[in-house]
């Protein structure tokens, strides 16, 4: 199953505790990986995969990556760390996100406001 959504418009149902319930009832719980797209001129996403992350007991991994004209932030969430270990990837956190405390979107609350940049 892929998800993805790019742009400035935030898509908040796809970042909510009850997606990620779906998300994991779809993915192989020993050697599946989700891949979340965070990156956002406007609206820092990575306090909610984060949150995410620890509702659901995942191991992340934040990858950063250089582009030509952009860079782009994917956090990887795997319930086994040693799968994520396996990609060869290494551990970044961006400067700008590591002082954010995790926060924990559902269907019925969502604070985009305090995410904006």
């Amino acid at each position: 199953m892929r998800r993805s959504f790019s742009g400035d418009a935030i898509p908040v149902h796809l970042l909510t505790r009850e997606a990620f319930d779906t998300y994991w009832s779809q993915v192989d719980l020993g050697n599946g990986v989700i891949a979340i797209h965070v990156s956002s001129r406007h609206v820092d996403l990575f306090p909610v995969v984060l949150g995410a992350a620890e509702y659901s007991r995942a191991n992340s991994l934040v990858h950063e990556g250089k582009g030509p004209f952009l860079s782009n932030c994917w956090v990887l969430l795997a319930r086994q760390g040693a799968v994520l270990g396996s990609l060869g990837l290494n551990q970044v956190f961006p400067p700008d996100r590591t002082d954010r405390s995790p926060r924990l979107w559902s269907d019925d609350y969502s604070d985009i406001f305090r995410l904006i940049r």
